[in-house]
């Protein structure tokens, strides 16, 4: 782990704490107690004792998929846990620390790092080098779509997939010799815990309905956690996140004094949490999260009011969630764009969903970074921005082994359809950008297929725009989130 020696002339030790943390079960009662040392890595310097530091993580919407594939085949999760995982990987580099308090290393002496502590920069690196090392040993392959994502395709034609986070392992695979031969070679090279079947994987809840077979993923310890720390668990409820009627825009200069202060409102903690929400369990907050997110810097008494709205609706919905069906059904995306909706740019917001098997694999509501001119242009954009996912989502595909056909998206804009298909130029649109035709060529190799759909059918309309209540509830519908109707 490290040798202990003499410091050397014109070298730096870097100082070392312990960190001492109670780790809870899933009913909040305390487990164990755990304390360890960890390395001030933030006092490293890059070329002597630090160079690469990159780590791949894995995308949440690869677990989604994950979830989702196993729910429609029938595939139970196995979620192991490595313990220490960072001290299993050796250092490339020479690191040099403090001793920790209370150890018995002789005075003067330094500590030389041969293992990975926790809080030096380039650790998650070191342990994904081993991890992905281990995995190639035991016969998975790397995903082509997310590095975190690992395959093996047994000699009976089974597919066994590994989806790693750090050092959460999720195992998806039958009972077979298989994967009990998978799971005593990574207890072979690492000291691991077999937690069972996935129930709480990073955070979130998972259930699975014996009579259907259906999961739903929720957040519900995290929402409450947040409402109580803000003193709104007992709050009135909403059955919207955001009013319709209310336009928020940037705090002026003459108004900057009525900013509200971080110790009145936490306004970047509880955004920041939302947002958490947002990109594993909640794309029904997606919109509202992704306004609020740009007031950040100069908070006005409008958007805390906002975000405490959120939080009202939040209160009434901590159980809804992702939900899969076992019914398999085929992906499929919607794409929509709101013109000009931003106040103080003119920018206009895209946004987009795929779902598969009854459930949302992936979504987004985010504002455009160029002024459309017109709701053609925005809306051919934001299907820039969707086939760039559904082109991440065919070699995701093709890593599960599924037929990688066309992958329909729905529009509601007949002129952006047109732009798509027959690539009109006009004096309206010979203006955009080369970058943005790249949607033109997939839709031409055939990867992705554009329809057009009613507006009433739209159902990527709620990550553009607060709309009013039913088309809220219609389209949280489409994908098994509808909310209870609460009076208001």
């Amino acid at each position: 782990m490290f040798e202990s020696g003499p410091l050397f002339q014109f070298t730096k030790a870097i100082p070392v704490k312990w960190v001492f943390k109670l780790k809870t079960g899933e009913d909040g009662q305390p487990l164990r107690y755990k304390s360890r040392v960890v390395v001030c890595g933030f006092m490293q310097r890059d070329g002597i004792d630090v160079d690469e530091t990159y780590a791949p993580v894995s995308k949440y919407a690869s677990l989604r998929y994950l979830v989702s594939h196993c729910c429609a085949e029938n595939i139970g999760i196995t979620n192991l846990d490595i313990k220490t995982a960072f001290l299993n990987a050796p250092l490339e580099e020479i690191v040099r620390c403090d001793p920790p308090l209370g150890s018995t290393i002789p005075p003067g002496h330094k500590l030389r790092l041969n293992k990975a502590l926790y809080g030096l920069k380039q650790a998650p690196r070191a342990w994904n080098i081993v991890l992905t090392k281990t995995l190639l040993t035991l016969g998975f392959l790397p995903s082509t779509a997310d590095p975190c994502l690992y395959t093996m395709v047994t000699p009976s034609g089974e597919r066994i997939f590994m989806n790693t986070y750090v050092d959460d392992l999720f195992l998806a695979a039958k009972p077979s010799q298989a994967k009990d031969n998978i799971i005593a070679g990574l207890s072979k090279a690492f000291a691991i815990t077999n937690l069972g079947i996935m129930t709480n994987p990073l955070g979130m809840e998972i259930t699975r309905n014996p009579s259907t077979g259906s999961i739903l993923m929720t957040q519900c310890k995290l929402s409450q956690t947040l409402l109580e720390d803000m003193a709104m668990h007992v709050c009135n409820l909403r059955t919207l996140p955001l009013d319709p009627n209310i336009k928020l825009v940037k705090t002026p200069p003459e108004e900057l004094h009525m900013v509200v202060p971080e110790s009145e409102f936490p306004y970047m903690k509880v955004v920041g949490t939302l947002l958490h929400l947002v990109n594993f369990t909640s794309p029904d907050l997606a919109q509202a999260v992704g306004l609020l997110c740009r007031f950040n810097s100069a908070p006005g008494p409008s958007h805390v009011a906002a975000a405490k709205g959120v939080l009202r609706y939040l209160k009434g919905t901590t159980h809804l969630g992702v939900s899969y069906s076992a019914t398999p059904t085929p992906l499929q995306g919607y794409c929509d764009s709101d013109y000009a909706g931003d106040l103080d740019g003119r920018k206009s917001t895209t946004g987009w969903i795929y779902t598969q098997n009854g459930g949302p694999i992936s979504w987004q509501s985010k504002l455009q970074s160029v002024v459309a001119q017109s709701t053609c242009e925005a809306e051919y954009y934001g299907a820039g921005s969707a086939t760039k996912e559904a082109l991440w989502l065919r070699k995701l595909l093709k890593d599960f082994g599924q037929p990688v056909l066309s992958i329909n998206i729905s529009t509601d804009n007949q002129a952006s359809l047109s732009l798509l298909k027959h690539g009109a130029i006009s004096p309206a649109t010979k203006h955009i950008d080369v970058v943005y035709h790249a949607v033109r060529d997939s839709v031409t190799r055939g990867h992705v297929e554009f329809k057009h759909i009613s507006t009433h059918q739209m159902v990527a309309a709620f990550l553009t725009k607060a709309p009013p209540r039913p088309k809220f509830e219609y389209c949280l519908s489409q994908f098994g989130m509808s909310p209870p109707s609460l009076a208001t």
